[in-house]
């Protein structure tokens, strides 16, 4: 499988997956209890590790790898 798994910080990963769910970085901010400032940070360092340039991409890449998984299972139902 092609898919790489990047070490996310804890923090990191709750501020991923509330990017994925599409929330913007003020509901971020808001739901975490953190500054803009903070997510700012922990954005730009997901985009870092993610080798992605906007959160556009950051979804696209997540997109891809969900493909991958699925493909993958087909294939491997179909082995069975």
């Amino acid at each position: 499988m092609g898919i790489k798994y990047i070490d996310l910080s804890p923090r990191e990963n709750e501020v991923y997956l509330l990017i994925l769910k599409g929330k913007t970085n003020y509901d971020i901010a808001s739901e975490l209890n953190i500054s803009r400032c903070t997510v700012a940070t922990h954005v730009v360092g997901i985009l870092n590790k993610k080798c992605c340039s906007s959160k556009v991409e950051l979804l696209v890449e997540r997109i891809k790898e969900l493909e991958d998984v699925i493909s993958e299972l087909r294939n491997n139902t179909l082995d069975v």
